[in-house]
């Protein structure tokens, strides 16, 4: 039915007279391009600049897909009667021009459904027979045949390794015979995930293959197992290898992924890093899936892993979260890597550092060794020896983190010592020093003697890291464990082209946990100002605030160490200070800056507005710490909503109120603020505070804010909110028109393709109707539509004045251009 429509609107347009438009000057009259006319006319402003770099072009949301399926529709319409694969590969291989531009592989828009529609085409012209070839040229394709029975029927189907396309195209497409399919052939689109503009199947960039092809689950099927490997590259400079595995079934109506959750893997080099067999490892018919992945971290340790994969009657689904590690190798790479590993522990899908330097101790020890008779080889035999301990410029790391273990574990002697050592080592084999510059190492023994210790070795690690940036390359190990260790194999911070600054908390030393370490033995006495206490125990101070937060006379004070990280709590009780560290989230740095520590040691820095104060609470409830925060430019730092007229926004800001109970600061109330008022403008009165406040309800999480009134609860001493009286709803009324002009026009559209141009007229009409609903851009797109269908109706001369009144409104835009095609000068 399509094709016939179409065939009519052809012969509709083909037959149409040429006419003058009245009044117009210059005149034109109607004209009919011819297919390459029509190619060669497609608007050229829809590429990008040539000269735009890649990282500024938004491929994605520049294409106007609307435009190239019109182009496409309106292709056919035309010149569906003289069609053929040459014909339409043209215009295929225009469009993906315009769509992926000279950006190449970066740009993944190619319409996957146009080459198969070239294929179809081209075996309705050329009759052949699948089962006597074994590879086929098509135009610019060339297509490797394979035959497998996949319906288990006795009756062969078809795998299409296809490549080529003009576009650096490569896929693979399944065919089966279909006695009432164009040229004997049903081709089907792409297996999942095996079209890319990727090379998978260029030689010199890996490959995709079937490499097993059998009943693997007992359901009287055979399944289908894909191994690919190739180059992936994002321009201009990174190239990586990815390898993926993937279990097909037949099912029905074409292939479907029976894996849904394997991990894809990339690596620096172009072998596949991954694999699986099937086994049988329980009572059931259905084999199990053993998928090993082979991993390499940014220390260059390579490792394996593998998981276990059971058939649910589905798909195959992982039952074993992390199964067994085959090996690590004995180097100086690996056991850094089983170091960190031990330091940090896996909790509920999350890294979290638990400062256990006790169980990562001895991978450093013998990382080390390995290094020290790799040392002696050297020695012995010549620095050539070390050709072989590839890995041994990493061991300047191996040194760092363990000196920083011993003195955490209380081990100083072993620490000092190591320490020499490594002052020792500074001139030692410069062409595999262990002390390399811009590392940690290096600042390290830079500490004057007088002051080493495990806080002052730390606050090296912290600020070296804190004051630069680093590629992963230029210094391994630096984003803590969680990058360097996923389990997943994420290596896009392996990659030199990538520079992440390091959380210094992770990745050098977790200088709180120090703090904590030095403030847990000594007194501290109420004599002395604490940040003079803490100085002499070594802790540079950023900033302090103090109050009399519980009446007795005396100040509470609040010490922030030069480090962005919570600050030290003085609470006043007699002679001697109680000393507790509370999560305020709230830091300073020592030019009086201020951020927000978020999750994960992340800080932000906060508007210059916020602020730190106190407040008197009603009926003599005592003083409350109140911190008025206002986001600076990144307002993501808290996780309260609001929203506008406009929809669901950020909250620019939020206040806590704290109070001292027991000699520790304890959160009472924490405010949202949908709009940024000053403090005092909160507070009508002493008792009330208006503002905002998450709606209740079960399992909260991410709704809007809603305004409320806190109202002091002098049973509770706290301020408890309510929502403030709203406005009544008002019940909107019904509205006759039931369809939005967008779904008018897409009931066009299918007009269109039905062959019912009335309808489709009408339904155009309608959207044009409600102009203001339109958005502009569209509605000179339903203006063109509007153009052809009058045209394809016999409606000459409405069809030409709506031809020219398109491209005189509008002669540089996309549709413009394209009205112009339909227009010649008149003689007259």
């Amino acid at each position: 039915m399509k094709r016939l429509a179409l065939a009519v609107f052809w012969v509709l347009l083909v037959t149409i007279p040429h006419l003058r438009a009245q009044d117009e000057t210059p005149t034109y009259r109607l004209h009919a391009p011819t297919p390459q006319e029509f190619i060669d006319g497609q608007p050229s402003l829809l590429l990008p600049p040539v000269d735009m770099m890649f990282d500024d072009y938004p491929c994605f949301t520049q294409v106007d897909h609307d435009l190239m399926n019109l182009l496409e529709a309106e292709f056919f319409f035309r010149y569906g009667d003289i069609m053929n694969a040459e014909l339409l590969y043209t215009l295929y291989d225009s469009l993906d021009i315009y769509v992926s531009g000279d950006l190449g592989a970066g740009c993944s828009t190619l319409d996957n459904t146009w080459h198969p529609e070239v294929v179809r085409q081209w075996f309705q012209e050329n009759p052949t027979d699948l089962d006597t070839v074994y590879d086929l040229h098509i135009l610019t394709y060339e297509i490797g045949v394979e035959s497998y029975d996949f319906t288990n029927d006795g009756q062969n189907e078809w795998l299409l390794y296809v490549t080529g396309g003009g576009r650096g195209y490569t896929s693979i497409w399944t065919a089966e015979r279909d006695a009432d399919a164009p040229g004997g052939y049903e081709i089907k689109e792409a297996v999942p995930y095996t079209v890319s503009d990727t090379n998978y199947a260029d030689p010199h960039g890996g490959s995709s293959t079937v490499v097993n092809f059998r009943d693997l689950n007992a359901d009287g099927l055979p399944e289908m197992v894909f191994l690919r490997y190739g180059i992936k590259a994002w321009p201009p400079t990174v190239i990586w290898y990815r390898s993926e595995f993937y279990v097909f079934g037949w099912r029905d109506d074409g292939f479907h992924i029976l894996t849904s959750d394997l991990p894809s893997s990339l690596s620096d080099g172009p072998d596949p890093v991954i694999g699986g067999e099937f086994i049988n490892l329980d009572d059931d018919p259905a084999l199990e899936l053993v998928y090993r992945e082979r991993q390499k971290d940014n220390f260059w340790c390579f490792w394996s892993m593998k998981s276990i994969y059971d058939w649910d009657g589905v798909q195959y689904v992982k039952i074993e979260e992390y199964g067994d590690y085959d090996y690590y190798e004995d180097s100086v790479s690996c056991l850094i890597h089983q170091a960190e590993d031990a330091a940090w522990h896996w909790n509920d899908g999350t890294w979290e550092w638990e400062n256990d330097y006790e169980a990562a101790i001895p991978f450093y020890e013998k990382a080390i060794a390995i290094h020290k008779q790799a040392r002696e080889e050297v020695d012995r035999l010549g620095e050539r020896a070390l050709d072989r301990f590839h890995d041994t410029d990493q061991v300047g790391y191996a040194y760092e983190r363990l000196i920083l273990a011993y003195f955490t574990t209380g081990r100083d002697a072993e620490a000092y010592a190591l320490l020499d050592e490594l002052r020792a080592e500074v001139d030692r084999h410069p062409r595999y020093p262990i002390v390399q510059d811009g590392t940690i190492a290096a600042a390290m023994v830079e500490v004057p003697l007088e002051k080493v210790n495990a806080y002052n070795l730390c606050r090296v690690a912290y600020h070296y890291l804190d004051d630069n940036e680093f590629g992963a390359e230029g210094y391994r190990g630096i984003e803590g464990v969680g990058h360097i260790l996923d389990k997943r194999g994420s290596p896009s911070w392996l990659s030199a082209g990538h520079h992440q600054s390091p959380n210094p908390l992770r990745g050098g030393c977790d200088i709180s946990y120090m703090i904590d370490q030095l403030i847990t033995g000594p007194a501290f006495y109420t004599g002395e100002p604490p940040a003079t206490q803490l100085a002499a125990l070594g802790i540079e101070i950023a900033q302090t605030f103090s109050a009399d937060l519980n009446g007795d006379g005396q100040d509470e004070w609040l010490v922030w160490p030069d480090e962005l990280v919570n600050p030290v709590l003085f609470a006043s009780g007699g002679d001697i200070y109680r000393v507790s560290r509370p999560e305020l989230n709230l830091a300073f740095t020592p030019e009086g800056d201020i951020h927000w520590l978020g999750d994960s040691f992340e800080t932000r820095p906060m508007h210059e507005d916020t602020q730190l104060t106190t407040r008197s609470l009603p009926d003599g409830a005592g003083q409350a710490l109140v911190m008025y925060v206002v986001a600076g430019e990144d307002p993501y730092y808290p996780g309260f909503f609001c929203e506008d007229a406009e929809g669901r926004f950020h909250a620019p800001g939020h206040v806590e109120f704290w109070q001292l109970q027991g000699g520790m600061l304890v959160r009472m109330l924490e405010i949202p603020l949908c709009e940024v008022r000053a403090l005092d403008d909160l507070f009508p009165n002493d008792y009330e505070i208006h503002a905002w406040t998450e709606p209740p309800g079960d399992g909260y999480y991410g709704r809007s804010s809603v305004p409320a009134i806190y109202t002091w609860d002098a049973t509770h001493t706290t301020y408890v909110s309510s929502f403030a009286e709203a406005e009544p709803t008002p019940v909107p009324t019904p509205d006759v028109e039931t369809i939005s002009p967008y779904g008018a026009h897409s009931q066009a559209i299918d007009a269109l393709e039905s062959g019912e141009f009335e309808d489709a007229l009408a339904a155009l009409d309608d959207v044009l109707s409600r102009e203001d609903d339109i958005d502009p851009g569209d509605l000179l797109k339903f203006r063109y539509e509007r153009a052809l269908m009058v045209e394809a109706l016999g409606r000459e001369d409405e069809a030409l004045a709506a031809y020219v009144a398109l491209y005189t409104d509008a002669p540089e835009s996309a549709w413009g251009i394209l009205a112009r095609l339909h227009l010649e000068p008149s003689e007259e």
